[in-house]
């Protein structure tokens, strides 16, 4: 199970970077243009994804809730930067996690003061897929927008892992 749950991530975050290469094509005005659909724009979209990555992530290690908004990252590039930085907090996490400690729960406390409880590995398959939903959302913005995107599908990420050729 751990060597799959790695899986997953790796694959989470090889689309991440696929999909920031396509968002940094957007004009500014693309990317901020809010839209009635989901979280809204391309940007608050990546920013929601990046933060709820931060908030999982700080529910499972049992630390304070990260409060940031779009406002706090404006640009792609700042995004990048954070994002980096959540990414590598995972990838420390991950590679300490035991296969024990994937049907372990964690106690947490919800946005709305809610107190709960969650299997770490529920969690972790939870997090991998909100964030391929929201890149389906946002590579579909981008592609309206005339941007380049990618097919996302996870079998096209064994292929390309593996050294397949599209033919």
């Amino acid at each position: 199970m751990l060597d799959w749950i790695k899986t997953i991530w790796d694959y989470n975050y090889r689309a991440h970077h696929q999909m920031m290469d396509c968002v940094a094509q957007l004009s500014e005005a693309d990317f901020k243009k809010e839209v009635e659909y989901s979280m809204g724009s391309v940007h608050r979209q990546v920013v929601h994804v990046m933060w709820a990555e931060s908030v999982w992530f700080a529910r499972i290690n049992g630390l304070s809730r990260p409060e940031y908004t779009v406002d706090d990252y404006p640009t792609v590039q700042a995004i990048r930067k954070k994002w980096s930085d959540v990414e590598m907090q995972w990838q420390t996490y991950l590679d300490r996690l035991t296969e024990e400690e994937l049907s372990a729960s964690f106690d947490y406390v919800r946005g709305n003061d809610e107190e709960t409880s969650s299997i770490l590995r529920e969690t972790l398959w939870h997090v991998v897929n909100h964030g391929t939903d929201h890149r389906a959302q946002i590579l579909q913005l981008c592609h309206s927008y005339g941007a380049p995107t990618f097919e996302q599908d996870m079998f096209f990420y064994f292929q390309a892992r593996d050294g397949i050729e599209k033919k």
